[in-house]
């Protein structure tokens, strides 16, 4: 109880102190603003079909089909959702990638966006994407048990760009429940090794450090959804 009351303390600090309602500003992966929506179905058609002619001619430019996919994404729409949906496996990880901020801006579909994506997330293997689709979920507010169980289950075991996903995934769905396995992880990566003939090299220490920096922000932005 008092090793709890000392984190609750600690987070409250550190949330006044470095955090607000506002997000860091991401080196990575950034959450798009929702797109246009658009009611004549006609001229959803006709964007549409424009963007297929367009990426069917850029052929293996997979930037310039990244894109076009991005640029049909700043509009909303069921139908576009439909159409964006059915990149998220593709080959290219640009498209992939731009196939779920695409989805990400669609507000008339979001929750079968947010479901779509989480779903995709768990099985997607390309880092980058999956945890795109999982910032993604969250930001669209799938908010399932088993989504805040598999999300905490992964910040606690992933240590790489996983944990920073699945701390933003947290914060965005405000997940009480989550406050002590952030909060624990405020502290330094220790460096003490039990093996004291074999110390830990210099490089792992600033791996850890490196890695640990670069979480943090979101991890204080997380607790700062939760206190």
């Amino acid at each position: 109880m008092k090793r709890l009351l000392a984190l609750s303390l600690l987070a409250g600090a550190l949330c006044a102190q470095e955090a607000t309602q506002k997000e860091p500003e991401p080196a990575d992966i950034a959450m798009p603003a929702a797109g246009q929506p658009v009611e004549d179905r006609a001229v959803v058609k006709q964007r549409i079909e424009r963007f297929q002619t367009r990426f069917k001619e850029a052929k293996k430019d997979e930037k310039a089909r990244a894109e076009l996919l991005s640029k049909l994404g700043e509009w909303d729409h069921p139908d576009i959702y439909k159409v964006a949906m059915k990149y998220l496996r593709d080959r290219s990880d640009q498209v992939a990638l731009a196939a779920v901020l695409a989805c990400a801006r669609q507000e008339t579909s979001k929750a079968k966006s947010a479901r779509t994506l989480w779903s995709h997330a768990s099985k997607e293997k390309r880092l980058e994407v999956r945890c795109a689709a999982m910032i993604a979920a969250g930001y669209l507010g799938y908010d399932k048990p088993t989504a805040r169980k598999e999300a905490q289950k992964l910040f606690k075991k992933d240590d790489s760009e996983i944990r920073k996903a699945s701390a933003r995934y947290l914060g965005y769905v405000k997940d009480k429940s989550a406050f002590r396995l952030l909060a624990e992880k405020l502290n330094e990566p220790s460096y003490n090794s039990n093996d004291v003939e074999r110390p830990m090299p210099e490089s792992e220490k600033r791996r850890r450090w490196t890695r640990w920096n670069s979480n943090r922000p979101w991890v204080v932005w997380a607790l700062s959804q939760l206190v």
